[in-house]
């Protein structure tokens, strides 16, 4: 009996143990449904709010496409706004980019293969970065996919640039700009691939540099941000072009205006502003730059404000107010050190010297002078890694994207003659003689493409042995206007080395106008250089009365009426 009991007490168990599991595993089932319910919901939110449409409509879509429609995606606003854990985004492209594999749309893939490392939701090392870029770039390289190499290229030199391998980083920036120059038409990738190189000559005081790609920016068709102007503008303030800085100036106002931005047209102001005070009008410049500051520090732009600030102080100092400019002179010390990036220094101990020479205090002057020259030399030594990279390495890069070309032509070659061997072992003769003849003429179109290809590598090879010479001329350009004329030792170096520069001018102008005296003459070539009265005054040691003066005697014996010009009348000599 005790035996019994046993038996049905032992079955009664196993009945609930079964039952108890029975229940756990659908309990478990259930939570997993309703987790994946929930991460489902999750996506398609963020799919919504990030203005993407279902997998079908991204099927078979260009590069170009793709990015217009994922624009969301990569503005970091709406990034933030719409998807504050990065989990839920990264499950989102890991979808699509299965889907797209799943369908074999090979661009698909590698657009969010690509767009996963952009927005590193892996938080990857700068290492790893570069690894994911390169194991992408190679199959982008295989399937021409000139799309994707231009953006890795691009990515990658923004990569190398921030962490100091200045040399990789313009190597990557210049092939990404010589796939999109001759195999891609991406306006808005080359925009940004030729304001970022023009960016960085300017950071390093290569303005001559940055003046050529920002114009290029300017000139690029079919797309221009706001700011492209005003860039440019700026190239032409630091190489003392003031007129045509100007005339750039305008032109971002204008665009601003267009499209809306008032706080875009503040800024602009404020260069303005600097512009008024070069050219002795502190008055008129006070308003702008105290605007463009006041700005500057709403938006914690500490870099912008120190160098609003710093004008200020100048004018201040012009209008003959100490207090007030050394007030405003030390604000802008504080914000640019805030800022850390050493070239906003060089304006403010530039300032500090003028400041303190006012002041009489002649230890603090060459104290702060110092200071500025320790700056100069640590901002160009920086360039020095990649000074002169752009003519040269552009050259290189030619030459090597030509060597590369005529080995994947042979190699195409190569292919196509073992494929007729195979098949010709299989068909008839005549079919074989006919497969010959046909691979005989498309050799022959082959061989013409390629001599037609290293024609146009050649040309381009031209070109930027030419932009290399402009440029060094453009150096010994400045290097005249630094120069200091005060004695007649002086006076003869600049001329031999003025010669050199302009070779026929100084002739052309003499025989031409046989009674302009030495001093006429002198005001002449300076005048061609298209120097401001002050900066001759600095040149020459005299006020700038003086100036004005020689310019009335040069204009007389030029037999020039008031509306005639005078510039324009020496560019034609």
């Amino acid at each position: 009996m005790q035996q019994l009991r046993l038996f049905i007490i032992g079955i009664l168990c196993m009945c609930l143990s079964v039952f108890v599991t029975a229940n756990t595993e659908g309990l478990t089932d259930m939570l997993s449904s309703t987790n994946d319910s929930i991460n489902l919901k999750k996506r398609d939110s963020l799919r919504l709010a990030l203005s993407i449409p279902v997998n079908d409509s991204l099927l078979n879509r260009d590069g170009a496409t793709l990015r217009k429609i994922f624009f969301k995606l990569y503005n970091k606003k709406s990034l933030q706004y719409y998807s504050p854990d990065k989990e839920e985004l990264k499950d989102l492209i890991q979808s699509i980019e299965l889907y797209a594999k799943q369908k074999n749309d090979a661009t698909l893939g590698f657009f969010m293969m690509y767009t996963k490392i952009v927005l590193n939701l892996d938080n990857l090392s700068e290492k790893t970065l570069e690894q994911h870029y390169f194991a992408l770039h190679s199959p982008a390289k295989d399937l021409n996919l000139y799309w994707l190499q231009s953006k890795i290229d691009y990515q990658l030199g923004i990569l190398y640039i921030r962490s100091n391998r200045v040399s990789k980083g313009f190597n990557s920036l210049f092939r990404a700009l010589y796939v999109l120059e001759n195999n891609l038409s991406d306006p808005e990738t080359t925009y940004d691939v030729i304001s970022y190189i023009g960016l960085l000559a300017y950071q390093h005081e290569q303005y001559q540099l940055s003046k050529r790609y920002f114009k290029k920016a300017v000139d690029t068709k079919k797309y221009k941000k706001l700011g492209a102007y005003n860039n440019l503008a700026l190239a032409y303030t630091r190489l003392k072009m003031l007129d045509s800085a100007n005339y750039y100036f305008n032109l971002e106002k204008q665009f601003a205006i267009s499209e809306n931005d008032d706080d875009f047209l503040i800024i602009v102001n404020g260069n303005i502003g600097e512009n008024l005070y070069r050219k002795g009008n502190s008055k008129a410049a006070l308003p702008l730059l105290i605007a463009d500051a006041n700005y500057s520090l709403s938006k914690n732009w500490f870099g912008n404000a120190s160098n609003a600030l710093i004008y200020i102080s100048a004018c201040y100092l012009e209008l003959d107010e100490p207090a007030k400019s050394e007030q405003f002179m030390w604000k802008a010390y504080r914000f640019a050190k805030k800022d850390n990036e050493l070239r906003r220094m060089k304006p403010i101990y530039k300032q500090l010297a003028r400041w303190y020479a006012y002041k009489g205090d002649a230890n603090k002057t060459l104290l702060y002078s110092d200071s500025l020259q320790y700056v100069s030399e640590q901002l160009h030594i920086k360039f020095d890694e990649f000074s002169g990279f752009e003519a040269d390495k552009l050259v290189k890069l030619s030459a090597s994207e030509l060597e590369l070309l005529q080995k994947q032509k042979q190699q195409e070659v190569s292919k196509k003659v073992i494929w007729i061997l195979v098949i010709s072992s299989i068909f008839t003769i005549v079919l074989s003689l006919l497969l010959f003849v046909n691979f005989r003429s498309r050799k022959l179109l082959k061989e013409k493409s390629l001599a037609l290809s290293n024609s146009q590598l050649k040309g381009r090879l031209e070109d930027a042995t030419s932009q290399l010479n402009i440029y060094l001329k453009e150096t010994q350009q400045k290097l005249l206007i630094e120069k200091v004329i005060l004695t007649d030792a002086d006076w003869r170096e600049f001329l031999q080395f003025f010669n050199k520069v302009y070779p026929s001018f100084f002739s052309s102008i003499k025989q031409k106008y046989p009674k302009l005296s030495k001093a006429e003459l002198r005001f002449c070539c300076l005048s061609y250089l298209s120097l401001s009265d002050k900066e001759m005054s600095a040149m020459l040691g005299v006020g700038r009365a003086s100036i004005r003066v020689t310019r009335g005697r040069t204009r007389a014996k030029l037999q020039l009426t008031a509306t005639d010009s005078l510039e324009k009348l020496l560019l034609l000599i």
